[in-house]
């Protein structure tokens, strides 16, 4: 099993589903893991057709919906995933999202063309060699217009982390269980990379609730 595919397991494993799903529909907006998040997704809500790139469980896209998005596409390589998304999308009473299960042959696609696109705790979570792959989709599928909104996990500096039986380093990337967890990049470094296929409009930080300081990235790429 390569790292894509303990990749997916282990989110297929952790996207479980007991049925429930009790919400409080006008809250909507919560969902996001952090209010920046939640304005630079809700501002693609004017776009035509949007993408939402490892949907996980679904919350872009349902805020989307509820800001009156007109057509989104929600993709995520995890079953569970999309059985969780879709059902928070109805209890939320969330619109005009077409969800769907892919695999790597998603990214050798191009009939869609997309005026916008989220993907969100993604491209630092799997191997290098994925993620670009998927920005050469990104830029394929894309419209000139179009807006890109990508959300990172913040920089971990590997050569000063400690490893125990259960993490293992081998830069750039970060694995516990053998499970690949973070592949660490720079600010500098994810700015050259996203330069190769895009226009880096605005760098900015953001925290999860709970989390004191804002060091998890927010990029917005447009094209060049």
């Amino acid at each position: 099993m390569n790292d894509l595919e303990r990749l997916v397991k282990y989110w297929n494993d952790a996207f479980s589903y007991d049925g429930t799903m009790e919400v409080n529909k006008e809250e909507y907006k919560n969902l996001a893991p952090s209010v920046k998040l939640y304005e630079a997704v809700a501002k693609l809500a004017k776009k035509n057709n949007i993408l939402d790139y490892g949907t996980g469980h679904g919350w872009a896209s349902i805020i989307l919906s509820r800001e009156n998005a007109s057509n989104i596409t929600a993709v995520d390589m995890a079953i569970n995933a999309i059985k969780i998304a879709s059902n928070l999308a109805l209890a939320y009473d969330a619109k005009n999202i077409n969800f769907k299960v892919i695999d790597e042959n998603f990214l050798n696609e191009d009939k869609e063309l997309y005026d916008g696109i989220v993907c969100s705790n993604v491209l630092d979570v799997i191997p290098l060699e994925v993620s670009k792959r998927i920005l050469e989709y990104f830029n394929r599928v894309t419209t000139k217009d179009a807006t890109i909104v990508i959300g990172l996990n913040y920089y971990l500096d590997l050569k000063d982390f400690k490893t125990n039986e259960r993490t293992k380093i081998d830069p750039p990337y970060f694995y516990v269980d053998d499970v690949l967890r973070l592949m660490s990049k720079t600010d500098d470094e994810w700015i050259d990379f996203f330069s190769l296929y895009f226009k880096v409009e605005k760098l900015d930080y953001f925290a999860w609730p709970e989390e004191k300081e804002e060091k998890r990235r927010l990029f917005i790429l447009s094209k060049k």
